[in-house]
């Protein structure tokens, strides 16, 4: 068979798999699961930012209610952006879908990649598929729509491979760890951690310093050219709530395997994951057991030391690892790391069934369990959704200026958007700073509802009122308190009649309040890049200088 033939099968192979991967949610519609909505908000309001020519977002404005938030400066960019035009071309509804198509598709072919390192291209087809059908990738698709989550499981069977060379490219390496930070902060977490794993474990049993080196220096300079992300993202954290993503249910201790916190939701999800988590254990190691001979290969043996690694990192016994490693604690669920003993198992299993089966069995083998790992786990992850979370409703809202919930860590530092009321006008001036402030631990999020005492009738005329921009004119007939539908966060400038206001009365729900004084008042918020953004560029941009160096430099060499 020619190449062009092989190249062309495993295309089609790959596209047939996905089709049936997805069949479930062609017949019922996207399925609403944990991050449905986080993503789909983020998605629509960036198309929308964009249809304002603003091409860089930093605030999504429909967050909190339409009072906004942070996310798209800590939220890496690559998800967003995808289903911002995957949404803009193809509407809404079809967003969810194409998006988990292409991540799905792309993983085969990464996978695919990866097995044919050792297995024949028949036998590497095999693995292409069942990384699609692999379970886990399913219950991320179906159950949790983590869609940062999936985007990043395209490169992690790339790394994998790349970690087998004899000696590891540094600007493909840079490429794959950039990439990955710039899909998802938790997996790109994960994916330097096993580097140095796998780079300590070369260096100690292969007593060769050159691979290390390069993996290190890959490593850094992926870092770096991930920078215009990643600088920002770490420095303003101490401008928002950020520990609180490490709250009750979502801390490494609440999702060890088979863990139990008394919540029923949760311990279900917990559950799920650790019954995937066995199956894909009990994969990989009876692969050791049965393809000895390439566990021998050092290579082999490489990325199958993370299978070890891994199931210790499942387990309590590693607490104290993941509360004492720098970053490993953001991971929140141990069982992430399933994403990337995936990849691991689907080789592991494939390799077995092609030293025992013909070409033709395997591939009807494979099939089989491709069918019945995609019908069981469709169905049982399928997440039906509520009138409210179907996407023509969320579409509706978002278009009318009502917004959605906000993410508790993107909160502006000392406030809780948990009293940031619905429905909100855009600006009222009010007699007390405080006033009007939503009690919430009576009720999240509850409908505003005017206090005429406290409310000075102002004529206000709004002029602009833009994702990153507003200005505004007031005339109140007595001192007071312009409280703004936005969060008040550091990176906004605030001009009054003019002049620079840095500080500003606080609230309780984080809403930005301006004293006005009788008469007239021009106000004009203007977001503003902060020196961390302009760092990130600069190091971005000198890592990309750097890479465009080494690249050509590599090609000399190899030619």
């Amino acid at each position: 068979m020619t190449p062009l033939r092989q190249r062309t099968g495993t295309a089609i192979a790959l596209a047939v798999t996905t089709l049936a991967a997805l069949l479930t949610l062609l017949l019922r519609g996207p399925s609403c699961g944990h991050d449905f909505d986080f993503h789909l908000l983020s998605w629509i309001d960036v198309a929308t930012t964009w249809r304002t020519g603003l091409l860089t977002p930093h605030w999504l404005v429909s967050a909190n209610y339409a009072a906004g938030e942070p996310r798209l400066i800590f939220y890496p960019p690559a998800s967003w952006i995808l289903g911002a035009v995957l949404g803009s071309v193809a509407g809404w509804t079809a967003a969810p879908i194409l998006f988990s198509a292409v991540c799905l598709f792309c993983a085969g072919a990464a996978m695919y990649r990866l097995a044919r390192h050792w297995l024949a291209p028949a036998a590497a087809t095999a693995a292409a598929c069942l990384a699609i059908a692999n379970p886990y990738m399913l219950f991320v698709v179906y159950e949790r729509t983590a869609y940062g989550e999936l985007l990043a499981a395209t490169i992690i069977p790339l790394a994998l491979l790349h970690c087998v060379q004899l000696q590891p490219r540094i600007t493909t390496l840079a490429l794959l760890v950039a990439g990955m930070w710039l899909c998802n902060a938790p997996s790109g977490v994960m994916l330097c951690y096993a580097l140095l794993w796998i780079a300590l474990g070369r260096l100690a049993l292969e007593r060769a310093w050159s691979a290390p080196l390069h993996m290190a220096a890959g490593t850094g300079l992926g870092l770096g050219m991930a920078g215009v992300y990643l600088f920002p993202a770490t420095w303003q954290q101490r401008w928002v709530e950020i520990a609180r993503a490490l709250g009750p249910g979502l801390r490494v201790e609440d999702n060890f395997l088979f863990g139990h916190t008394g919540e029923f939701y949760h311990d279900q999800v917990l559950r799920t994951a650790s019954w995937i988590a066995c199956l894909l254990i009990a994969v990989c190691l009876a692969g050791i057991l049965l393809w000895r001979d390439a566990v021998r290969e050092r290579g082999t043996r490489r990325i199958v030391s993370l299978t070890g690694v891994i199931c210790l990192l499942l387990l309590p016994i590693s607490a104290p690892l993941w509360h004492h490693t720098p970053r490993l604690a953001y991971l929140q669920f141990p069982w992430r790391w399933l994403m990337v003993l995936g990849p691991i198992a689907t080789l592991m299993l494939t390799s077995v069934l092609a030293r025992w089966l013909p070409r033709v069995r395997l591939t009807l083998v494979a099939g089989v369990l491709c069918l019945v790992s995609i019908a069981v786990c469709s169905h049982a992850f399928y997440q039906v959704c509520d009138d409210e979370d179907a996407v023509p409703a969320q579409v509706a809202r978002l278009q009318q200026g009502s917004g959605g919930r906000g993410a508790d860590e993107y909160t502006p530092r000392n406030a809780d958007n948990s009293e940031v009321a619905q429905d909100l006008p855009a600006v009222r001036v009010l007699t007390e700073s405080d006033a009007e402030v939503a009690d919430g631990s009576k009720e999240e999020n509850p409908e505003w509802r005017r206090e005429a005492a406290a409310e000075l009738p102002a004529l206000i005329h709004v002029q602009q009122w833009s994702p990153e921009h507003r200005d505004l004119t007031i005339v109140s007939p007595a001192d007071g308190y312009a409280v703004l539908r936005l969060m008040d966060y550091h990176a906004w400038r605030v001009l009054r009649n003019g002049r620079s206001m840095p500080t500003r009365p606080h609230r309780g729900d984080g809403l930005m309040t301006i004293p006005v004084a009788a008469g007239r008042s021009h106000i004009e918020i203007t977001w503003r890049i902060t020196r961390d953004i302009w760092m990130g560029r600069a190091v971005s941009l000198l890592a990309v200088c750097t890479w465009t160096f080494l690249f050509f430099r590599e090609r000399r060499v190899q030619a």
